[in-house]
């Protein structure tokens, strides 16, 4: 803990300090997470498996598309409150000397940590929801998924998030701090 230096400090505190926020971010992520790899599953048994059919190909990708979207509309939502309710925290480091770039990172190193472990939890889930959609259509099984199926979820789950914080980022730089400051809480 002490050789962190303040900022990583502060992000571990304000990580676990939002606890129902980082519950919501982690679930959310998770799910989405089990989504991705369920539509990837379904995706590889069409193109490497028993089932060819451009409608399954299509109900796949739609899968996949839904994932995306729930995961930035969750952690977009979560981390537009999150950065409103602080404000004045945000607005204190710009008067402190954060660069904008630095009062960012300030966010998205949450954002971050919380996608992680969301990532994380999502694969007992894959394992939960791919089983039932295989028992469901009544082919495939987990064991017969590609193995680089199960490595295209985290990438692509880390990227609907970082479109996240690139759509943040005019928030978070835009935050008045004559304003802020002078609010009262």
């Amino acid at each position: 803990w002490k050789r962190l230096s303040f900022k990583y400090k502060s992000t571990v505190r304000n990580v676990l300090r939002y606890k129902n926020r980082f519950f919501m971010t982690v679930f959310s992520v998770a799910f989405s997470t089990a989504l991705v790899i369920a539509g990837l599953a379904i995706l590889d048994l069409c193109l490497f498996g028993e089932l060819a059919s451009p409608t399954i190909v299509a109900v796949a990708l739609v899968v996949m598309i839904f994932a995306g979207l729930l995961t930035v509309t969750v952690v977009y939502t979560l981390t537009s409150i999150n950065i409103s309710e602080r404000n004045r925290e945000l607005a204190t480091l710009m008067v402190l000397g954060y660069y904008d770039g630095e009062a960012s990172g300030y966010v998205y190193r949450e954002i971050l940590i919380d996608t992680l472990i969301g990532i994380v939890f999502g694969y007992p889930f894959s394992f939960l929801l791919t089983g039932m959609v295989f028992n469901v259509i009544g082919l495939g099984s987990i064991g017969g998924i590609s193995w680089f199926m199960w490595l295209i979820a985290p990438p692509a789950v880390l990227a609907f998030s970082f479109i996240v914080g690139l759509a943040l980022r005019k928030k978070i730089v835009r935050i008045d701090m004559n304003e802020s400051l002078k609010a009262v809480e």
